[in-house]
């Protein structure tokens, strides 16, 4: 989240952050040390109950962002990481979102892209392939969506994932692919522990994008 954010965060100084999707806080706690005056918003409650402990200078609501009432204008930044791919009506959504941004306000999303070098290569084994994820975008549709929400398109490139050998592998348990898990498995068994916890970077078929307020 440090790197994310230092993409758009010097843009505002003292201004007022929103993590729709913000989980157990990671993302806040790094709003905070920007100075941002930090809201979060989750639809998990034992999730908002840890971010509530981690970061207690948010002001964290256990609800959806449609149900928050938080009104129009009234952030400067707002974050949606792997957030828009698990909305149903994701104009409607981005719409919403784009509203409570304050004139040249940014919203920045971070979500799969399904015209990835990996999805062509991987296919149905693909892992943002998820019943979860309702709706995967191209760099082409994503633009086109943040644009008709009101949004000036700032940036769109490929994100590069941090990721750990211990996250790897607990991730590929849960989202097996035929192989892959197997070798990720037995590599992490034959792992030391103290390099278990050591990142790297690998494209993972996920996008960056930052959208400016217009209208």
């Amino acid at each position: 989240f440090r790197e994310l954010l230092d993409t758009v965060s010097s843009n505002f100084a003292d201004g007022k952050a929103l993590d729709v999707g913000c989980a157990t806080g990671a993302c806040l706690s790094v709003l905070v040390e920007k100075r941002f005056t930090v809201h979060g918003v989750d639809v998990n409650d034992y999730a908002v109950g840890i971010a509530r402990q981690n970061v207690p200078k948010a002001k964290i609501l256990n609800d959806t962002v449609e149900n928050a009432g938080y009104p129009d204008g009234m952030f400067n930044l707002i974050v949606l990481s792997d957030v828009i791919e698990h909305v149903r009506d994701p104009k409607t959504f981005l719409t919403l979102v784009t509203g409570l941004l304050a004139p040249e306000g940014r919203v920045l999303v971070l979500t799969p892209d399904i015209g990835a070098l990996s999805r062509k290569l991987m296919g149905r084994h693909w892992p943002h392939i998820k019943p979860e994820h309702l709706v995967l975008f191209s760099r082409r549709s994503l633009k086109q969506i943040m644009a008709d929400s009101g949004l000036a398109i700032e940036e769109i490139r490929s994100f590069r994932k941090p990721l750990s050998p211990e996250y790897t592998a607990k991730q590929l348990q849960i989202y097996p692919i035929p192989f892959l898990s197997v070798l990720v498995r037995w590599s992490r068994k034959l792992l030391p522990d103290f390099l278990a916890g050591i990142i790297f970077r690998m494209p993972m078929g996920e996008m960056l994008a930052i959208g400016r307020k217009v209208r």
